[in-house]
């Protein structure tokens, strides 16, 4: 796959080309619809997909922002196992944005995609404002001679797959729901940074993460897959996740991302790793002493290596 930051770089004179549009916050199965619907439409050209960096909520109100599912490196990995031929990141700015619906239709399907073919979710929307919809791109394919394919909502347990849908599965703990609409379980990703090595007197030396990605599980222990994007091999590895203050050993509103590896010793200090969240265990606590805290920590990874047995 190849992908480009500017539209401008795009190859020229290549027709028959089919695009789809929008954020892909999660690559999840309703955006893996789109991508597959647009590839079956590129019989004659390339199939493309056109995406924002930043998401456009967060250029418009970084209050309102949301957190994202997938840092923007994951969102490429992703789209790159869909066997997409071109993928556009378009800078989301104050250009991009006052564009009226039929200049950005202009600008971006007919001279830089040269599209033939464009498939878009029924809730689309484009143009300065969010005045386009769907129906306002078929009109417009109508006049500029391109065919739209409107593809409807993918739907899981009688709940429609959407990012905001996974957002909040996430944030309430919903990991079984999330990864039913993900098409995977969810993972984040983040490098490994030094910490106060409190895991080692412990005897449960962690990794302390800085993430990626704006959106984190709440507080608790969780039964985790663990890759090592460094590695020179994707081995998922065993691991318990801690998310939370440290309660026991602190009084202070940071929440710390810790993994412990499961039978694992290697010097990883710098190196990304992948955290997949397979279930949570139990709630964060606070123990009176460090005894007390061991003796969990002991269930917690005896737990964690029977959850993720039976999930192998």
């Amino acid at each position: 796959m190849r992908v480009f930051y500017d539209h401008k770089k795009l190859p020229k004179n290549q027709p028959g080309n089919s695009l789809t549009i929008g954020n892909f916050d999660g690559v999840h199965l309703g955006h893996q619809k789109l991508l597959n619907t647009a590839k079956n439409h590129a019989s004659s050209g390339k199939s493309a997909i056109m995406t924002f960096d930043p998401h456009p909520r967060s250029y418009f109100s970084t209050q309102n922002a949301p957190d994202t599912l997938t840092s923007l490196p994951r969102k490429q990995e992703l789209i790159q196992k869909c066997e997409m031929d071109w993928m556009l990141i378009e800078p989301f700015n104050a250009t991009l944005a006052s564009l009226e619906p039929e200049a950005f239709v202009k600008q971006y399907v007919v001279d830089s995609f040269s599209a033939s073919h464009v498939t878009v979710g029924e809730d689309f929307r484009f143009g300065k404002n969010r005045a386009g919809n769907s129906k306002t791109l078929m009109e417009l394919g109508a006049r500029h001679g391109f065919e739209v394919h409107v593809v409807p909502p993918v739907m899981v347990d009688d709940l429609k797959v959407s990012s905001s849908t996974i957002r909040e599965s996430i944030k309430n703990g919903r990991f079984k729901q999330a990864s039913s609409l993900l098409g995977r379980p969810f993972d984040m990703d983040g490098v490994v940074i030094k910490g106060k090595q409190r895991g080692r007197t412990l005897g449960y030396p962690t990794a302390n993460l800085a993430l990626n990605q704006g959106l984190t599980p709440p507080s608790g222990i969780y039964a985790v897959w663990i890759t090592d994007l460094n590695a020179q091999t994707s081995t998922r590895l065993m691991g318990a996740m801690s998310v939370g203050k440290n309660p026991t050993f602190e009084n202070q509103d940071k929440v710390h991302f810790e993994v412990y590896i499961l039978d694992f010793a290697e010097d990883i200090y710098n190196h990304t790793l992948k955290v997949e969240i397979i279930e949570r265990l139990r709630p964060e606590q606070k123990f009176d002493d460090v005894n007390q805290l061991i003796k969990q920590i002991d269930s917690d990874v005896a737990n964690v290596r029977q959850t993720l047995e039976h999930r192998a």
